[in-house]
């Protein structure tokens, strides 16, 4: 989206004038919903139990 770009934009130029890495996580095409890792631990620990 454009507000997307927008806002990777805005991380980028920050980032270059405190001249630290933007990193590989961007945008939100790898990023899992929030919750998810805590829902997938919990699973697992009722499996094991």
């Amino acid at each position: 989206t454009l507000r997307g770009r927008d806002r990777i934009g805005f991380y980028k130029r920050y980032s270059d004038i405190l001249g630290v890495s933007y990193g590989s996580n961007l945008d939100c095409n790898n990023q899992r919903p929030f919750g998810a890792a805590v829902q997938s631990e919990h699973r697992l620990i009722k499996t094991v139990v």
